[in-house]
């Protein structure tokens, strides 16, 4: 029997060696599975980041939708708000204006999402933190910009009522010192309790079953294709 497949100690709780089994477990299933893209992620890779292991996952979503106007438009709109006259005789019908008809396309940019997944030395839990890159609100408007964006509609309301799945939360990563979101682990033992039940997690099969819970309330799904093993079959 592989170290990986093993009985925790104690679970849910992890210790630092068993973290550590578990993500380098979970860097291996990935990397049999080849493309990334099949998964829906850009990257994956486990290192020590000021000595603490880190396991790290990149993805990317969909922003809001914005949309620019056209500039005369604009312009149009500049002129009736400073009481300009219209010119009455040449009037023109929007649909017989091509120009009019012309519009930017609802521009929705492509955000770059990095989940990182470090355990807690207080809770002993995993923990998930994500950092976006690109344009998004910055502020309080930036939590509700996550909601909107990142957590799926069913997740929302358990999410914001510190659920069993714990709230998102503003805090600094415990490595970079950057301000990151992360969901609160509060909860996070007794959810793992409720899901396994009387089953026995191992080192490998933990982060699955963590992500299940905890992921997919911020749109880091477990795919499918890392739930079959190829040397199991």
């Amino acid at each position: 029997m592989s170290e990986s497949a093993t009985s925790l100690a104690s679970f849910p709780f992890l210790g630092r060696s068993e973290f550590t089994i578990a993500c380098q477990a979970f860097v291996n299933r990935v990397n049999a599975c080849g493309d990334l893209s099949r998964l829906g992620w850009t990257g994956v890779r486990f290192d020590y980041q000021d000595g603490e292991p880190v396991l790290v996952i990149y993805k990317t979503v969909d922003g809001l939708a914005s949309r620019t106007l056209h500039r005369e438009e604009q312009d149009g709109a500049t002129c009736h708000k400073h009481g300009e006259a219209e010119d009455d005789t040449t009037e023109i019908e929007p649909e017989d204006d091509p120009e009019v008809l012309v519009r930017q396309p609802n521009i929705r940019p492509r955000l770059q999402v990095e989940y990182s997944v470090l355990l807690s030395p207080t809770y002993q839990v995993p923990v998930l933190y994500f950092l976006l890159h690109g344009p998004f609100p910055k502020g309080p408007e930036g939590l509700d910009f996550i909601y909107d964006c990142l957590v799926p509609a069913q997740y929302r309301s358990e999410l914001k009522d510190v659920g069993v799945m714990g709230g998102i939360s503003i805090g600094h990563h415990p490595i970079s010192n950057f301000p990151a979101y992360f969901v609160h682990p509060c909860n996070t033992p007794d959810a793992l309790r409720a899901v396994a039940g009387r089953s026995e997690p191992t080192a490998e099969t933990y982060l699955f079953l963590w992500l299940g819970l905890v992921g997919n309330g911020v749109s880091l799904h477990v795919p499918s294709e890392l739930l079959t093993n190829k040397s199991d079959q």
